[in-house]
């Protein structure tokens, strides 16, 4: 029987996939996955165990299990798409089922400080009330609407007007939004974003997404789809305590948006895209990495080239600590998007690292 060169990261993409709906921590092996593919039925609660990629990234095997792993999803999501193996992951992530219930939000006082608040998503078929109790609390607001809404500005998103005054967010129920954007803006007093039921697989835009957030410290959205997203402009815009980002097997073919979607982590040393499905090409990286003062690092795809985006100014400015993988440091005169890129890819100079 023909073998074929098997990509570790793929398959690990694949049981994090499978973990992402069932919530365990089991592991698979190949000829096991399209079993458990088929078993998902969408009633976990929880996010399962999502593994780092292992240090070996390549062996053999044959074709059968990736055969056997597009037919269970195929009979998950009722498509005739032919499912390569890379995109196999997001597909999966991308299964949904049937929702019970209307999606709202409820701020609760915070544990510790009554002034402020928690933010909690949620699905019922009976939407609470303020003053109804919400996990042994008092409701004070109760936000409704949004996961079929696109906003545009921050003033739209109906639980702005509390911004300041959220210290955590929490997503208690699955929640399936059109469009992420703006839905953070200015949570700079939140510390918490507990989002594994977060379910992304529609939404194409993250823009504004966590812009200002300057109290969080570290963001796991490894369990984002992203298959659709075009946009993440200033996503992660002045979130300057933020020192740990994991965002693992990100799809971002169609991205075209990166405008100061990581300026200002001036908490960051290492920022990973290594996971990232890249795009052929953006419109914008205008001040992506803008003021990233103690950035190190940038590790990508190898063969990751973004060099040729429409609009580059200032794309490294004040990355002064900013090093390539093949030594390229940091340059004051060479700060546009026309560096991003593996450094020492086709003979030419990058701020990217491979991984």
């Amino acid at each position: 029987m023909t073998t074929y060169v098997a990509s570790s990261h793929t398959l690990t993409d694949i049981a994090n996939a499978i973990r992402y709906h069932n919530g365990s921590s089991e592991h698979y092996t190949p000829s096991e996955m399209a079993d458990a593919v088929a078993a998902l039925s969408g009633t976990s609660e929880t996010c399962g165990l999502q593994e780092s990629y292992k240090k070996i990234d390549a062996g053999t095997m044959t074709q059968v299990p990736y055969t056997a792993i597009a037919n269970a999803i195929r009979g998950q999501n009722g498509s005739w798409d032919e499912c390569k193996p890379s995109k196999m992951a997001d597909a999966i992530r991308a299964l949904t089922w049937g929702l019970q219930g209307e999606a709202y939000a409820v701020a609760i006082p915070a544990t510790g400080d009554s002034t402020k608040y928690e933010l909690h998503f949620g699905r019922a078929a009976t939407i609470p009330s303020v003053g109804d109790s919400y996990a042994g609390k008092t409701i004070g607001y109760v936000y409704t609407g949004f996961e079929d809404t696109a906003y545009t500005s921050n003033s739209q998103v109906p639980w702005y007007a509390q911004h300041d005054s959220f210290l955590a967010v929490s997503f208690d129920d699955e929640i399936r939004p059109v469009s992420c954007a703006y839905w953070f803006y200015m949570f700079r007093n939140c510390m918490s974003f507990a989002v594994d039921n977060l379910n992304t697989a529609k939404a194409k835009s993250f823009a504004f997404m966590f812009y200002f957030c300057s109290a969080v410290t570290s963001l796991n959205l490894t369990g984002f789809v992203t298959s659709n997203v075009t946009s993440i402009n200033y996503m992660f815009y002045f979130c300057t305590k933020l020192a740990t980002l994991n965002m693992g097997a990100w799809d971002m073919s169609k991205l075209q948006v990166v405008a100061q979607a990581f300026r200002n982590l001036t908490a960051m040393t290492v920022l990973d895209l290594s996971g990232w499905t890249m795009p052929e090409y953006t419109s914008t990286m205008q001040y992506a990495f803008y003021n990233c003062a103690n950035l190190t690092t940038i590790y990508a795809p190898a063969g990751c080239d973004l060099s040729d985006t429409a609009v580059n100014g200032y794309c490294f400015s004040q990355c002064s600590k900013l090093v390539g993988g093949n030594g390229t440091a940091y340059s004051s005169g060479n700060v546009t998007a026309a560096m991003a890129r593996i450094d020492g890819l086709g003979g030419k100079a990058g701020y990217f690292t491979a991984k």
